[in-house]
């Protein structure tokens, strides 16, 4: 699970590495169409929000110029708005709130936060525990600036926290209870794909025609540009061979429309200590960063799922997690510790005069 927020790119790593399908891979961090193609009409826009670059882009050629950018701007409040109820780490938010009342009373929760918190308690179900909002028990104990990671002790007496089965929802009062006290839950593992997709959403009902919502760490495009094209998802490098400080450098696109790409890596908060890699994805079975994937990059329809599931898979790693993806029916590309590659049925990487790309074959079977 995730204990922060932040991720950014896809990106690939291509030398040496053992294949199992094809000799190039998606990794981390996540997607992000390419700002460097942009066509003239399109109406854009970034901020930061949730300690993030945020990036709406609109297309319509039917609708002015400022209808899209007033569009846009009831996006970012929305964003904004999110951030408020949803961040742990704002002490008056609601999830703040609900961590608050663990072990002593029920909260009354809106619509949003019941369906993002139940959304993810039916991932920890599906997933068997990979993926756990209440991982936040271990809240401040991990600090990437600092170095600081929990001791084994500290572990041992948290873990008997974290089971989202004792996360309880009253569906007649649309309550959540944490049944122990000092239990803790956090939407960061999911939250950007939520937030994308109530964006999305909003766009749709206002009719726009075609754009795209950048989260830094995920993605979700639709329609076309005026000339027809795709949208392009930039791919960089995790482990680069000659380190780009920029991360910007796209080694590998991926051209597509109405579709989300999320990706979770080791690469974006983590340090290293006495020869052990401490990142933020947590196996909320053991307290300690997951050890069976370096990245894995998930390509569904909606945001929201591609966001529940890329840790999920992660934590499983390799072929346990190529099988999972491919259950829940959602592109995957996983990369092991070993640098050895997991394909999901229907990914299939092509070299073109354009340079490397990932097609998606009519074997690749999204859940709607």
């Amino acid at each position: 699970m995730n204990i922060s927020r932040g991720r950014h790119l896809i990106s690939t790593f291509i030398a040496g590495l053992v294949l199992t399908v094809a000799p190039i891979v998606l990794a981390e961090p996540a997607g992000r169409v390419l700002a460097n193609i942009h066509e003239p009409d399109e109406v854009c826009e970034t901020q930061t929000i949730m300690t993030l670059p945020w990036t709406i882009c609109l297309i319509d050629a039917k609708k002015k110029p400022g209808d899209l950018r007033e569009a846009i701007t009831a996006g970012m409040d929305e964003l904004k708005k999110i951030d408020g109820w949803m961040s742990e780490w704002k002490p008056k938010s609601l999830i703040s709130l609900i961590n608050e009342n663990a072990g002593v009373n029920p909260v009354a929760v809106t619509s949003d936060a019941w369906d993002a918190i139940t959304k993810s308690l039916d991932e920890g179900k599906r997933s068997d525990g990979a993926f756990d909002i209440t991982f936040n028990a271990f809240f401040g104990m991990y600090d990437w600036k600092n170095e600081k990671f929990p001791t084994d002790k500290q572990i041992r007496e948290t873990l008997p926290l974290v089971d989202y089965r004792n996360v309880i929802v009253d569906s007649k009062a649309q309550t959540v209870f944490l049944k122990k006290k000092n239990m803790k839950i956090g939407l960061g593992g999911m939250g950007e794909g939520w937030a994308i997709d109530r964006v999305f959403e909003m766009m749709r009902l206002r009719e726009v025609q075609a754009g795209y919502i950048d989260a830094s760490g995920g993605v979700r495009v639709w329609g076309k540009k005026t000339s027809g094209k795709l949208w392009t998802i930039g791919v960089g490098d995790p482990r680069p061979m000659h380190p780009d400080p920029s991360r910007k450098r796209a080694l590998f696109d991926l051209y597509a429309t109405d579709i989300s790409v999320t990706t979770a890596g080791d690469t974006e908060k983590f340090f290293e200590k006495n020869g052990r890699r401490y990142h933020h994805i947590i196996d909320p079975k053991t307290g300690y960063s997951a050890d069976r994937s370096i990245q894995v990059t998930a390509i569904c329809r909606s945001a929201t799922l591609c966001d529940l599931v890329d840790d999920s898979i992660y934590i499983k790693g390799g072929e346990t997690g190529q099988k999972y993806a491919e259950a829940v029916g959602v592109g995957a590309v996983i990369i092991d510790p070993k640098h050895i590659i997991f394909m999901t049925t229907g990914l299939r990487p092509i070299d073109t005069k354009w340079g490397r790309q990932l097609e998606m074959t009519p074997k690749l079977k999204l859940v709607e």
